[in-house]
């Protein structure tokens, strides 16, 4: 050499000594312990196999991390025990062929027979993986202008199934369920126009070690889209969960994959083109759409007071119906009752125009049968805000009262909206 740098304190001998050599074979695959060398456009000498070659840091490799290769056999062996399934004939020896094999490769054959079932055409999906939608929080109704949670949705992914191969077990006792795991590579929620809300990226899934993986997604609403209001808010929800074409295909006692090649012969060893066909569980999962919806409705009032609120006094506002309290429902074509305690001079009603302009029916209990009330008068309309003062619309007011001036003994009441 030229110039002589000591690197290691060793002497290396080279298979191919010349850079003609080392270029007319193919065989570039190091043996154990060996070193190589590569050759530059201009000639110089380079480390082949990553030893430091003193300049560049990241060209350095530890021993181990050589590449090796599995050696093989030059000749069949002659044996007189037996090896595996094979063993001697009656001259007491046999040959087993091991010329041009790896010693795994003997191993296998001699100690691993593999089995593709009973009918491998078809094979027995005891359990296949899932993927199922549900709702968090979910379709609610209330008074316009309320607030309400934020809809939220969860994909569940049973990424577990087991198949049925038609081996025997150890004790020879019937077929073997074995587990099978589906490899889930994407998982996603989507709203109705295709756009991903939250997503699971494969890493994730591959680095989770649990059986049923989890994907939740809660819609970030504010302001009045949290708030219930006249019209009902519609959020609809999709989620998809895609696998690799070997998910959940049956596997062979071995735990090689069974396919089928276009002879109909059966292999654990090798993918054919048409190995999708004998997929009997297809893991491309999907889970039905979900909708949360959210009802605003308009509250009816009814309630008790000693307040004379006329439209002509300007005491029946918005306020003033919205504390009436003893009845604060959803308006709706109903019967209410309520008692007006002695001594009280009034009872309102106050029910949106939206729902009825029909006067309600108002009926009275002097005994044990209902009666019906006749001193209610209507006072005219007067414009209610809903909740958090969402926009008023217009309601219908009735007043009934005694006309002692005063109930003289608490007094059932019974209004029916028609």
């Amino acid at each position: 050499m030229a110039e002589n740098k000591k690197i290691l304190n060793t002497v290396i001998v080279l298979r191919h000594d010349t850079k003609e050599s080392w270029e007319a074979t193919d065989a570039y695959v190091l043996l154990k312990g060996e070193l190589g060398i590569g050759y530059t456009t201009d000639g110089k000498v380079i480390v082949k196999a990553g030893i430091y070659d003193g300049k560049t840091e990241s060209t350095r490799k530890t021993w181990k991390e050589l590449p090796q290769v599995e050696g093989v056999f030059e000749n069949d062996l002659t044996l007189t025990y037996a090896f595996g399934k094979y063993a001697p004939d009656k001259s007491g020896s046999f040959i087993l062929t091991t010329a041009g094999k790896t010693m795994s490769e003997v191993m296998l054959d001699a100690f691993a027979q593999e089995d593709f079932g009973q009918d491998p055409n078809k094979p027995i999906i005891t359990k296949n993986p899932s993927a199922s939608f549900t709702v968090v929080n979910g379709s609610t109704s209330g008074e316009v202008g309320a607030e309400h949670g934020k809809p939220k949705v969860k994909l569940t992914l049973d990424t577990t199934g087991t198949y049925r191969y038609g081996c025997k077990d150890s004790n020879n006792n019937g077929d073997k369920d074995t587990p099978a795991a589906i490899k889930v590579t994407k998982a996603e929620i989507q709203d109705s126009n295709g756009n991903v809300l939250k997503e699971m990226t494969s890493t994730e899934m591959n680095n989770s070690t649990n059986s049923t993986i989890y994907l939740e997604y809660e819609h970030a609403l504010t302001g009045n889209a949290l708030k219930y209001s006249k019209d009902t808010a519609n959020y609809t929800f999709y989620a998809y969960a895609n696998s690799g074409d070997d998910a959940n295909r049956p596997l062979t006692n071995l735990g090689n994959f069974i396919n089928k090649d276009d002879n109909g012969n059966y292999s654990g060893t090798k993918v054919f083109a048409d190995a999708e066909e004998y997929i009997p569980a297809k893991a491309h999962l999907t889970a039905e759409a979900i909708t949360i919806s959210y009802r605003g409705y308009r509250k009816m009032f009814m309630g008790i007071s000693d307040t004379d609120a006329t439209i002509a006094n300007t005491k029946l506002t918005s306020a003033f119906i919205r504390g009436l309290t003893t009845v604060s429902t959803e308006a709706a074509k109903t019967s209410k009752e309520f008692s007006v305690a002695a001594g009280k001079k009034y009872f309102y009603v106050a029910i949106p125009e939206t729902l009825t302009k029909t006067a309600p029916d108002v009926y009275y209990k002097p005994f044990s049968n209902y009666e019906t009330f006749s001193t209610v008068e209507y006072l005219g309309t007067v414009d209610v805000e809903g909740a958090n003062s969402y926009t008023a619309t217009p309601y219908r007011i009735y007043r009934g009262y005694s006309e002692t001036g005063t109930f003289e003994s608490a007094t059932a009441i019974k209004v029916t909206v028609k």
